[in-house]
């Protein structure tokens, strides 16, 4: 059938399997505008327990999740797909945060497809933190796993077209 080597886009993927099952499966063309339709959602978090709550309500609400862990990871999920929001981890300190870094890698992709950018925060940032995050993009504060869900939700609805 044939291989891909990493990274690969998903979208070949989907042209790959149409191939080897054929013309004659009724189902792929629905399965690949299904999955062409869904909402595609990038989550950068090192704190796997908190971005699992938000990835498990995401998922169940029929979004498509991709969870990194850092900058790069993300650089690399976005050169595979587009997606259409990313929500960034926000973690404080004296070098560049991945919130940042990933800013300064979006607008090489902006150009084919909008995306939506917010930070959450999983502590309670005083005013002099939050002097460090760009302040045209949503910054959603920890109160609670329920919080963050409602904040994201509340962030697609809004953007969603």
């Amino acid at each position: 059938c044939g291989f891909f080597s990493k990274p690969f886009k998903l979208e070949d993927l989907m042209k790959k399997v149409l191939e080897v099952v054929g013309p004659e499966a009724e189902e792929t063309e629905s399965l690949k505008k299904k999955f062409e339709d869904r909402k595609k959602i990038i989550i950068c978090s090192d704190q796997d327990s908190t971005a699992l709550k938000l990835i498990d309500f995401l998922k169940s609400q029929g979004y498509f999740i991709l969870q990194t862990h850092n900058a790069e990871e993300t650089a690399v999920k976005l050169r595979q797909i587009l997606p259409d929001f990313i929500f960034s981890q926000y973690r404080g300190g004296a070098a560049p945060s991945d919130s940042e870094k990933i800013l300064e890698e979006l607008p090489r992709f902006t150009s084919r497809k909008k995306i939506e950018f917010a930070v959450f925060c999983l502590e309670n940032l005083d005013v002099e933190a939050r002097k460090k995050i760009p302040l045209i993009y949503p910054v959603f504060s920890y109160l609670g796993s329920e919080w963050l869900i409602r904040c994201a939700s509340d962030f697609i609805a809004k953007h969603s077209s």
